[in-house]
């Protein structure tokens, strides 16, 4: 079955709905247009959930935007950086004994 390509602006909307999700916020990329700026600093997500979402992210953009693997990870990686929810890491405990 042959999948049509999607526009730019479908797969931007599907990457934030699809990071949204994964990150387990329930909102979608319409409620956050409606917020205007400062989502940023809203929303959080886990290097874990991060790294979950950047491989589907690859790969949908690799089926719906036909790209080639090196330049499917760039695009994503791109995209996560521009729009991508903030990162926070677990505490690390320093042991001074």
């Amino acid at each position: 079955m042959k999948t049509k390509k999607k526009t730019n602006q479908e797969v931007a909307k599907d990457l934030i709905n699809a990071m949204f999700q994964i990150a387990g916020h329930d909102v979608t990329f319409d409620d956050v247009v409606k917020e205007s700026e400062g989502y940023y600093e809203r929303y959080t997500w886990s290097p874990e959930q991060e790294e979950q979402w950047i491989s589907w992210a690859t790969d949908y953009v690799k089926k719906h935007l036909k790209h080639r693997s090196t330049y499917a990870d760039r695009e994503v990686a791109m995209f996560n950086l521009c729009y991508g929810l903030r990162t926070i890491f677990p505490e690390t405990e320093i042991d001074n004994a």
